[in-house]
C-alpha cells in the first residue's frame, strides 16, 4: 500500500453513504466491511463504517458531515494514512459562493 494514496471527492447528502472509487478502494482497504477512521484538519479522530460491498462509508459518517458543517457539492479529500485511517480536508466550497 502507497501510505500517500488520496481521493477526492464530492459531498452529497442524497446516498445513505458516502462513496468512494471502487478503483481505490479494491486496491487499499479492507476487502470486508471494517471500522474506518477518519481524522479531521484538527486532528479528531471519527470512527466510520467502511462498506466492502458499496465501497463507501456508513455509519459515522452522517455525524461526521453534520459536524463539519458539510453541504452538497463541498470537495473532500481523503489521505490514507494507514490501513484503516484517512486524513480528511475539508473544502467548503459553499463559503467561497462557488455553489450557488
Amino acid at each position: 500500500m502507497n501510505i500517500m494514496e488520496a481521493i477526492i471527492t464530492i459531498f452529497s447528502w442524497q446516498p445513505s453513504c458516502q462513496g468512494l472509487s471502487v478503483q481505490f478502494c479494491k486496491m487499499n482497504l479492507p476487502k470486508r466491511d471494517e471500522t474506518i477512521i477518519l481524522e479531521d484538519e484538527n486532528g479528531e479522530e471519527h470512527p466510520t463504517t467502511f462498506l466492502a460491498q458499496k465501497t463507501g462509508l456508513s455509519a459515522g459518517w452522517r455525524g461526521f458531515a453534520i459536524s463539519h458543517e458539510l453541504v452538497d457539492g463541498d470537495a473532500l479529500v481523503f489521505q490514507l494514512v494507514k490501513r484503516t485511517t484517512f486524513k480528511v480536508l475539508v473544502c467548503l466550497l459553499s463559503l467561497f459562493g462557488i455553489l450557488d
